[in-house]
């Protein structure tokens, strides 16, 4: 269903919901073609890449890493650096932020720096002006909002959404000619699955490999493609 929910994720009406199958059952799914495989085709850092991108400001190819060492002085490894930005991103408190870091860090330090660089302060007050005003907020693409909990939780979010539509459609448009070959099955929410033959594995990495450019944000989003 594609408008069930508030901000445009999709939801399942009926059948096996896909959508909140733990990642690592997600190999019970299998191909159809003899030697095939399930592919996942993966949005990289997409949310945190839309605040960039809505900033105007030059995006990291790695955004994580970015963090890691510019942000977060090489203090810690890239996986917590992925989600302390996250958890700066979406609004963690000094306090729980505080729990995820190397005492050497300060969160107050680190809230700041990480806010600043992806101007969610500057977001959520001009999302606020615009709520204030009109009553709702609109997301990147003019999708009308209510700003719920969250008012950049809720604009990322939506914006995300379709931000992934025009993606898998780039990427579907690129395995046209090879389609018999390399199926669709599945969206999850920023990520598609494809049941592909083993003849057009190849194929299917080729298509995958540059980022796809999405001009309603001037950007270009990067693919992470692996089997499932």
């Amino acid at each position: 269903n594609l408008i069930k929910s508030s901000t445009g994720r999709l939801t399942v009406s009926s059948g096996p919901n896909i959508l909140i199958l733990k990642k690592e059952y997600r190999k019970l799914i299998k191909s159809r073609f003899n030697n095939g495989k399930i592919f996942q085709a993966d949005i990289v850092s997409l949310e945190p890449r839309i605040a960039l991108a809505v900033a105007g400001k030059e995006i990291p190819e790695d955004i994580y890493e970015f963090s890691r060492t510019e942000l977060l002085n090489s203090s810690v490894t890239r996986k917590e650096a992925k989600i302390i930005t996250l958890s700066c991103i979406y609004g963690s408190s000094e306090w729980a932020l505080s729990k995820q870091l190397p005492a050497r860090l300060n969160s107050k330090d680190v809230l700041r720096r990480i806010r600043s660089y992806f101007n969610i302060d500057e977001l959520e007050k001009s999302l606020t002006e615009e709520y204030m005003k009109l009553g709702y907020i609109k997301n990147a693409y003019g999708r009308h909002l209510d700003p719920g909990d969250s008012i950049v939780n809720r604009f990322l979010q939506s914006s995300g959404v379709d931000v992934s539509f025009e993606v898998f459609e780039d990427i579907n448009k690129n395995i046209t000619n090879f389609k018999d070959e390399c199926l669709p099955i599945f969206i999850i929410h920023d990520a598609e699955l494809f049941d592909v033959s083993s003849e057009a594995i190849d194929k299917l990495k080729s298509a995958t490999s540059k980022s796809i450019y999405v001009k309603t944000l001037d950007a270009h989003f990067p693919i992470k493609l692996e089997v499932v």
